[in-house]
């Protein structure tokens, strides 16, 4: 999807999420990442990208998105 000229930001945001509920987390995390590159302030991305690298065994990635997320809701408050 990443490769196609007229995918957008959420295309990539809801083919990261459907792979997620699928269980392809390593599939995932790319077009997950994408999107939260444009959108950082994107929870639902987030928190996402945290369930991949808590199933991929990188729990210090989760725990900084986790964090992250922390910053954000400060900010938007």
């Amino acid at each position: 999807l990443l490769e196609r000229s007229t995918a957008g930001p959420l295309d990539a945001l809801h083919a990261g999420l459907w792979l997620v509920k699928a269980r392809r987390h390593s599939e995932a995390e790319p077009h997950l990442t994408s999107f939260a590159t444009q959108f950082p302030e994107c929870v639902e991305c987030q928190l996402a990208l945290a369930d991949c690298a808590l199933q991929q065994g990188r729990a210090k990635d989760a725990i900084d998105r986790v964090s992250s997320l922390n910053t954000l809701t400060n900010w938007r408050n």
